[in-house]
């Protein structure tokens, strides 16, 4: 009995166990289902929202062309308005900045010039690039405005570049490094640049010949120049008297002070000037003080081959001192982008043409044997027969007359002399 209900126990224990599992197991699919509908109600919602968004889209999309579409020409129509009105103010430009441009220019006012000039050269890009012949008045107004605007503008270029632009005194710079050369003042460095900047907007090409400020440079720097060289250019010019003495010719002195003046013009010119510009306001500048050295040397060249045989010495100096500057010629010209067209070296041909034909012709003179007068050796052992035979008559005056000497046909044999025998010295010291 007691064996029976333990046995239903055990059994009904296993029933509960059973029942208890299928439970559990019931309620994770019933989970399960609940999660899967929960995914199923979101995609469905999402799928719903998709199609709703599609509808929108669809709907909306014509609506957003066509505010972007207005939303362009309303930006194109302010552009247009506010171009226009640019435009219009162009057209009495001319008028309000007639106030500033008409006053006299000064260096104070400079600022307030280059601005006005400034909106003037906008104005007739902006006149220029629409093309309207309602504006064609606007646009001859507004040139005439910035051509005496810019006439203005070189008139005080000039002013300033003349005012600082000082002769040297080449007694006292005589340094071969320039530091003894005065420089121009920071002011006024300043103010030439900003006139040369303006300046060269409106008028210039680098290569053509030099027009407007840059002309006006090129004649204010060069005269300049010439002014500082011009007591050695008169020296150069004058003739030999007495005995030369070697290093001693103006010429010299002339070129060393030629070149030095053109290395400090290029310092010039790149400091005042455009990069584009320097090359040509440098060739401008130097040009007419090379010119006239070539005419002072081509002079002596001349003056020796005429009469002056005592001044060949002078020339075989010169050829010597050319020589040794020749390099700094050479970079002179480069810099003036000359280089096939050297004056100094066409001077140089002509000095050594000069030197060596007057050297030959008085070798000739000397060594004549056609001429009978010239054979026979004279008493006193002398190689120049004219110096002997004026040797000859002076010996002759003195016995005949010890004071004979003191005569003016006695003086003028004696600087006859002086000038023939001057020749062997010369000779003796450059040969």
């Amino acid at each position: 009995m007691a064996i029976a209900s333990s046995a239903s126990a055990s059994s009904e224990g296993v029933r509960d166990n059973s029942n208890k599992t299928f439970l559990d197991e019931e309620a994770a699919e019933l989970d399960a289902l609940v999660t899967n509908l929960e995914k199923t109600n979101t995609v469905t919602i999402l799928n719903s929202f998709d199609t709703r968004l599609a509808h929108l889209e669809s709907s909306v999309l014509p609506i957003h062309k066509s505010t972007q579409s207005l939303t362009r020409l309303a930006g194109n129509m302010n552009q247009t308005v506010a171009a226009l009105e640019s435009i219009l103010s162009y057209f009495d430009l001319a008028a309000r900045e007639e106030t500033i441009i008409m006053r006299p220019l000064t260096e104070q006012d400079l600022q307030i010039y280059l601005q006005s000039i400034g909106r003037i050269r906008e104005a007739l890009k902006a006149m220029n690039s629409v093309n309207l012949k309602a504006g064609e008045r606007a646009v001859q107004q507004l040139r005439r405005s910035l051509k005496v605007a810019v006439g203005k503008l070189h008139e005080l270029f000039k002013q300033i570049l003349v005012k600082h632009s000082v002769p040297l005194d080449l007694r006292v710079v005589t340094s071969s490094d320039r530091k003894d050369i005065p420089h121009m003042s920071q002011h006024p460095t300043q103010t030439l640049v900003q006139l040369a900047k303006s300046l060269a907007e409106t008028e210039l090409d680098p290569n053509v010949t030099p027009t407007g400020y840059l002309k006006s440079y090129c004649e204010i720097r060069a005269n300049t120049m010439i002014k500082s060289l011009e007591p050695l250019y008169r020296s150069s010019m004058v003739e030999l008297k007495g005995v030369y003495d070697k290093g001693s010719s103006p010429f010299i002195q002339y070129t060393a002070s030629l070149l030095k003046l053109c290395r400090n013009e290029a310092d010039v010119a790149d400091t005042l000037l455009d990069a584009k510009m320097l090359s040509l306001a440098f060739m401008g500048s130097i040009m007419p003080p090379i010119e006239q050295w070539v005419e002072a040397g081509r002079s002596i060249v001349k003056r020796v081959k005429k009469s002056y045989m005592s001044e060949v010495g002078i020339l075989f100096d010169i050829v010597e001192s050319l020589e040794t500057s020749m390099g700094t010629f050479e970079s002179v010209y480069g810099l003036a982008r000359r280089q096939k067209e050297n004056d100094a070296f066409e001077l140089l041909k002509s000095f050594k043409a000069g030197a060596m034909r007057t050297f030959i012709d008085f070798l000739n003179e000397l060594r004549n044997q056609n001429n009978v007068k010239y054979q026979a050796m004279p008493p006193d052992g002398s190689v120049h027969q004219l110096t002997s035979d004026v040797t000859d008559q002076k010996k002759k005056e003195k016995k005949c007359n010890p004071e004979s000497g003191s005569g003016p046909s006695a003086q003028n044999r004696r600087s006859q002399a002086a000038g023939r025998g001057g020749r062997n010295a010369i000779v003796q010291h450059y040969i």
